[in-house]
């Protein structure tokens, strides 16, 4: 079976490069979201770690989704799309603490930093099984 093609060559450079990227731009959005629910409205569960799984799992589709616009977008080899993808996951983790410290009853963690760069980092390597993701863009 032949793998999909990596970029639709017909759409023009500006447009395939927003739609590799928007997905990525909403998920940012929906986890800013996310991030401004005051500590009080925030649902508890008696699983142990159960706010570093949530972090893991959030992340991890924004590894997934930044891979996959990396990889859509730049000639970046495999390793440093997913090394980028986990420095994007720390960035973007350690701006969501810090706007945390903004939020009623919401303070900063730097473990949930370590579980949004781990969860970004999985995400990253679930992308790059993804058939087409794993080569990159053409010139």
């Amino acid at each position: 079976m032949k793998n999909p093609p990596i970029v639709d060559k017909e759409k023009p450079g500006l447009v395939r490069k927003l739609s590799a990227w928007l997905p990525l731009i909403v998920w940012a959005a929906v986890l800013f979201g996310l991030s401004s629910i005051p500590g009080q409205e925030i649902p508890t569960f008696d699983v142990s770690f159960s706010d570093k799984i949530a972090h893991c799992g959030v992340y991890g589709v924004w590894g997934i989704l930044s891979f996959r616009a990396l990889r859509l977008t730049t000639r970046l080899r495999l390793g440093y799309a997913i090394l980028l993808t986990a420095l994007m996951a720390l960035a973007y983790g350690v701006s969501d603490e810090i706007h945390q410290m903004f939020v009623p009853q919401r303070s900063p963690d730097p473990l949930d930093v370590m579980a949004d760069v781990f969860g970004g980092t999985l995400g990253a390597l679930a992308g790059s099984l993804w058939p087409g993701w794993a080569r990159r863009a053409p010139r």
